[in-house]
């Protein structure tokens, strides 16, 4: 994941994989969203924490901040 890449955040699921049994109250199933974001940034954290790269993202509910999960997937790389 890079700036410029577009990214798709999965959908929730409950814990066993399955559909969840109560609706979801996460900022992008409580708002509807399409889940699909651009990534705009890199986030610089301090030399004493080893979170791993970290990317800030616009998507349509607003800015999030992702990481390397398995739920989010670059679906568009940008060219360089």
């Amino acid at each position: 994941m890079k700036v410029g890449d577009l990214v798709r955040i999965a959908e929730c699921v409950a814990l066993d994989g399955g559909i969840p049994l109560f609706p979801c109250k996460c900022a992008m199933c409580d708002n509807n969203s399409t889940r699909v974001g651009l990534v705009v940034g890199r986030v610089k954290d301090p030399d004493f924490l080893d979170l791993g790269p970290q990317y800030i993202a616009l998507f349509d509910i607003g800015e999030v901040i992702l990481d390397r999960s398995p739920a989010v997937t670059v679906i568009s790389k940008t060219r360089t």
